[in-house]
């Protein structure tokens, strides 16, 4: 190749393809960046019926009324239903259940972290049921998650079983 002297008409015109080179690349670029971190829509899908399996042997008007209302808080769940949720808690539960700790927790953290429970099995190694008392710990699988454990302390309020405690964590 020949030496090109500056300011000539030769070196302009190599200078004008060099410059549209490189504004190509840049689109592409663009393009590429686009494609790759343009956010995808989620598929919305409705929550599908909580499958159980296994039961817990302990008193049995005890384990009824936990799985009733175990079942009825999970439904208020998947459905991200503050008022059926926060019904099925004592008065006692700490941290104390209403819409700061339902918007903050349930669905900032755990719906987030989670989404709807799809189906459960009873650990029975960690759960225990008492007429007054008990603890249900299921290995759950969720939407976002396919494994996962809910651990459900409840205690008898006003003759009602009522949930103290919910808490998902990851397996």
């Amino acid at each position: 190749m020949s030496d090109i002297q500056p300011n000539t008409p030769e070196a302009r015109k190599l200078a004008r393809k060099t410059a549209e080179i490189f504004y190509w690349i840049a689109a592409a670029n663009i393009v590429l960046v686009v494609f790759v971190f343009w956010p995808r829509a989620e598929k919305i899908e409705q929550p599908a019926a909580i499958t159980t399996t296994q039961t817990i042997t302990a008193t049995p008007g005890a384990t009824k009324d936990i799985e009733t209302v175990l079942a009825d808080t999970l439904t208020a769940y998947n459905a991200k239903s503050e008022t059926e949720f926060s019904h099925h808690f004592s008065a006692r539960a700490v941290p104390p259940m209403d819409t700061r700790v339902f918007q903050n927790l349930i669905v900032g953290v755990y719906h987030q972290e989670f989404g709807e429970v799809v189906s459960k099995a009873l650990s029975n190694a960690e759960s225990a049921a008492d007429p007054d008392y008990g603890m249900l710990v299921y290995s759950v699988e969720c939407r976002k998650r396919p494994k996962a454990k809910l651990s459900v302390n409840f205690h008898r309020e006003n003759g009602v079983m009522k949930v103290v405690q919910w808490r998902m964590e990851k397996l």
